[in-house]
């Protein structure tokens, strides 16, 4: 699938951009980053992230994106959802609002004490 984002801020939006790069991207268990250049957002407010749901598999899971701008400031936006048509809620698109600090998205299955 291809995969888009487009990101908030208080001074404007960054458009639909196409999360790309070399390698195999959006695979079980790996953390994949990408590089976008955009005029200054402001404030990062939000973040709309979605696939076209091409190909085999195409669905995948989202822990989070977390972006660091040219200022340095981190934004992260948790999510623990499904982006796919034939898992959880069935969609492939989200809406995620940015938090300032890093959290866990979801539960283990099993916990040993």
């Amino acid at each position: 699938a291809n995969v888009f984002i487009k990101i908030y801020g208080s001074l404007g939006d960054s458009g639909d951009r196409q999360l790309e790069s070399s390698g195999n991207n959006f695979e079980r268990d790996q953390t994949d980053s990408f590089g976008i250049e955009c005029v200054d957002l402001g404030e990062i407010q939000k973040i709309i992230i979605y696939h076209d749901n091409t190909g085999i598999g195409a669905g995948w899971f989202l822990d989070k994106v977390v972006i660091e701008t040219g200022k340095g400031e981190r934004f992260y936006f948790p999510c623990g959802k499904w982006l796919a048509d034939d898992e959880g809620d069935k969609l492939i698109s989200r809406e995620i609002e940015a938090v300032k600090e890093d959290v866990t998205t979801y539960s283990p299955l099993i916990t040993c004490k």
